[in-house]
């Protein structure tokens, strides 16, 4: 049996017998699949070491015990700075109820769940 998993309005099946460890594998590969699929413009210019400033990713997610929620690590970079900087976001594994976990602006991980 699968379950229909909606994120970003793009549809993907789970199921329902899945481990902790097949949950994690899933949702690694939903996001790596998120990122691939997103419109690309066929008149972009190239890639330039600027560019790397705007680019965020995920890191560290953690499933909740009851396989409800994730919270991750949003990663991206402080040009001012010059370094990396994570948040911690919480989201549904049904795609809803996207937030960032905290209202500070400092750089956070290390998310677990008690």
């Amino acid at each position: 049996m699968f379950r229909k998993v909606v994120c970003q309005n793009l549809p993907f099946w789970l199921p329902l017998e899945a481990t902790k460890n097949n949950k994690m594998r899933l949702f690694l590969s939903f996001i790596s699949i998120l990122f691939i699929t997103l419109p690309s413009n066929a008149q972009k210019p190239s890639f330039s070491h600027m560019d790397v400033f705007d680019l965020q990713y995920v890191s560290d997610p953690q499933i909740s015990p009851n396989g409800d929620w994730v919270v991750y690590r949003r990663m991206g970079f402080d040009i001012m700075k010059d370094r990396a900087w994570g948040n911690l976001w919480l989201i549904r594994t049904d795609g809803s109820q996207h937030q960032k976990l905290t209202s500070r602006e400092v750089s956070e991980s290390g998310p677990k769940w008690s």
